[in-house]
C-alpha cells in the first residue's frame, strides 16, 4: 500500500547516500526512536493506519473485512495491555554542509 501512494519507508535509512550523492560533506544522521506509553498517540497508530486503509487493503485483496475487523480487535486488546511495549516509527534527523569551493 505505501508503495501504491509513492511513500518510501526506507528513506531515512537511505539519507546518508542522498546526501553523498547531493555533493554534502561532513555529514550527520541521528536517529531517534520512542516508546509509547498506555495512552499515548502513537500507540494506537497501527489501528488509526488499519481504519484509514481498510477499504484499501480489502480492494486490493490483502485481507477479507472479516480479517481485518478480527485482527484490529486483537490488536486493540494488546495495545490495550500496559505490559505491551509500542516502539514509535523511527524518526531521522541529518545535516551536511556544501564543500567550500
Amino acid at each position: 500500500m505505501r508503495d501504491d501512494a509513492g511513500m518510501d519507508v526506507t528513506v531515512g535509512r537511505r539519507l546518508h547516500g542522498l546526501l553523498r550523492d547531493a555533493g554534502l560533506v561532513d555529514i550527520g544522521i541521528d536517529v531517534h526512536a520512542s516508546v509509547g506509553p498506555p495512552g499515548a498517540a502513537g500507540r494506537v497508530l497501527p489501528l488509526y493506519v488499519a481504519e484509514l486503509h481498510h477499504d484499501r487493503i480489502v480492494s486490493l485483496g490483502a485481507l477479507t473485512a472479516n480479517e481485518i475487523d478480527a485482527a484490529v480487535a486483537e490488536l486493540t486488546a494488546h495495545l490495550a495491555d500496559p505490559g505491551t511495549s509500542v516502539v514509535n516509527p523511527m524518526l531521522f534527523q541529518a545535516w551536511g554542509r556544501r564543500p567550500v569551493r
